[in-house]
């Protein structure tokens, strides 16, 4: 074996040893990091509003749906008008506005029997969010995501990062009288 094999045998055996240690050093350093829990980036500005609207139960069975973010809370309450279904919105007034419109949604189908196409027309009450704050940047909100992971890893902690909620919950209340004229 020459000079040039040990020297190159050397160097090759100090870089593995090296590797070694420093996965070592990092593996012992990322386990003794513990969980800082979540932390949300973005503007956070969080509002309930009640938005109530009147159904016609001559028009059929209304649809419910348009939920964002959450599934509802659908609740039958007495104190509710008959014909009157109340949308409980809690949502990121910083973020969207909250709107309840009333649409006609149309299917058509084929019927196989009858050899024919058909449609049908079912009202609905559906939620809408329109943004209210265009001017939010994703990059702000990656560097603000950047910087709550680093202050995170200088505490020792590990964090999950999220952005700010558009709708955090939905509670949809009606008359019992009206159970059959809703389809949620």
């Amino acid at each position: 074996m020459t000079r040039f094999h040990k020297i190159t045998i050397g160097i090759f055996c100090s870089g593995v040893l090296l590797t070694g240690s420093g996965a070592g050093v990092a593996f012992g350093e990322f386990s003794s990091l513990a969980y800082g829990g979540t932390e949300v980036v973005g503007e956070t500005n969080m509002v309930t509003r009640d938005i109530s609207r009147e159904i016609d139960p001559e028009q059929g069975v209304w649809n419910i749906d348009g939920y964002w973010d959450t599934a509802p809370e659908v609740e039958a309450d007495e104190s509710i008008p008959e014909n009157t279904v109340l949308f409980r919105i809690t949502y990121n007034q910083a973020m969207v506005e909250p709107r309840i419109e009333e649409t006609v949604q149309e299917d058509e189908y084929y019927d196989n029997d009858a050899d024919t196409w058909r449609q049908t027309r079912t009202p609905a009450l559906e939620l809408h969010c329109y943004w209210e704050n265009t001017d939010e940047s994703d990059f702000q909100n990656l560097m603000e995501a950047k910087d709550k992971v680093l202050a995170g890893l200088k505490r020792g902690e590990l964090i999950s990062v999220v952005g700010a909620p558009h709708i955090e919950q939905v509670q949809i209340f009606y008359n019992p009288v009206n159970e059959k004229d809703l389809r949620l």
